[in-house]
């Protein structure tokens, strides 16, 4: 009995690589297209799906950085208040 592909096969990690970052970088995308259940859809989907995520993460450490600034910025004027 023959084995029908599935969409995990094309994201198995290539161990053929000689480069330790390369490889390293394939099995944490593997791990984590498994951790999410993304190895389900098809490589366009995950790829919508993973601008969006990568999208509001943006988003988020923006407003942190922004949000920081500005409790910087309210903190070193209050030095600038009169006694």
């Amino acid at each position: 009995m023959a084995l029908s592909k599935t969409n995990t096969d094309s994201l198995c990690c290539d161990t053929t690589s000689k480069n330790v970052f390369v490889r390293w970088m394939e099995l944490a995308v593997y791990r984590f297209n498994l951790w999410t259940g993304l190895y389900m859809l098809e490589r366009h989907e995950r790829f919508l799906i993973n601008c969006l995520v990568l999208l509001c993460v943006g988003a988020s450490c923006l407003y942190l950085g922004v949000l920081s600034l500005g409790f910087y910025n309210g903190f070193m004027g209050f030095e600038d208040l009169p006694q």
